[in-house]
C-alpha cells in the first residue's frame, strides 16, 4: 500500500519579503473552500448572485495562519485575523501571498485520477 493521506498537511508555507514573512496553510481543505464559496454567493429576493467583492478577504482569511509584519514604528504586529481585511492588496509581500495560494490551490481544475498531467 502507497503512503497517500486523504487529508490536507497543516506544516505551514512561509511567503517571505524584506525580512518580513506570512505563513499560509499549504493547500486549503474542503472545508476551507466551502468557506469560500459561501463567502462569495448571495442571496437575494430568492436569486443567487456571486459577490466578487468578497472573494479576496475570504481567500486570505482561510489561508494565512501567522505572520512576522512591522509596523510603522518598526515593532511587530501581533497576528490577528481581524486585520487581515485591512491590508494594502498592492502590497508586494500581500501579492506574493495572494500568487501563492493561487498556484497551490488550482480552482476548477480536477485532476482524474491514474491521468498523466
Amino acid at each position: 500500500m502507497g503512503t497517500r493521506s486523504h487529508f490536507v498537511a497543516t506544516t505551514p508555507v512561509r511567503v517571505e519579503l524584506d525580512g518580513e514573512w506570512i505563513e499560509i496553510k499549504p493547500k486549503m481543505s474542503v472545508g476551507d473552500r466551502n468557506a469560500l464559496y459561501t463567502a462569495m454567493l448571495t442571496i437575494d429576493d430568492g436569486k443567487s448572485e456571486i459577490a466578487v467583492g468578497g472573494y479576496l478577504s475570504a481567500l486570505l482569511e482561510s489561508s494565512i495562519v501567522g505572520w512576522h509584519l512591522l509596523g510603522a514604528d518598526d515593532e511587530p504586529i501581533p497576528f490577528d485575523k481581524a486585520l487581515i481585511a485591512s491590508f494594502d492588496p498592492d502590497d508586494p509581500l500581500v501579492e506574493l501571498v495572494q500568487d501563492e495560494v493561487a498556484k497551490r490551490n488550482p480552482f476548477g481544475q480536477k485532476k482524474t485520477p491514474g491521468a498523466s498531467s
